[in-house]
């Protein structure tokens, strides 16, 4: 059983991760209608599931939980790189959010 809850909760955070990363506005508009719209916070967030999605996912294959935890890790830090990346001309920093994220 423990499985079976291991594997859906991964799908679910995989899933709504990538759609949150993908399409913020229509992710915003199914679950989470709340104003104002902001796509790059809805990026980290899915950047961040997706990470969620791939612990619970390679829990399931692999008995190394430093190795799960560090992919799951590494797999989180380079889409929230990428969410920066993708963001660039929102706001902040560039220079300074690209090379601190990506250290």
């Amino acid at each position: 059983m423990t499985r079976i809850v291991g594997a859906l909760g991964g799908l679910f955070f995989a899933a709504a991760g990538v759609w949150a990363f993908v399409h913020p506005p229509s992710f915003s508009d199914v679950v989470a209608p709340f104003p104002p719209l902001n796509v790059h916070y809805l990026r980290d967030a899915g950047a961040f599931q997706i990470g969620l999605g791939v612990a619970l996912l390679l829990a399931l294959v692999r008995a190394d939980a430093l190795f799960v935890a560090l992919m799951a890790g590494g797999t989180a830090a380079a889409f929230h790189v990428a969410s920066h990346v993708i963001d660039i001309d929102r706001g902040g920093e560039p220079v300074r959010d690209l090379v601190s994220l990506s250290i």
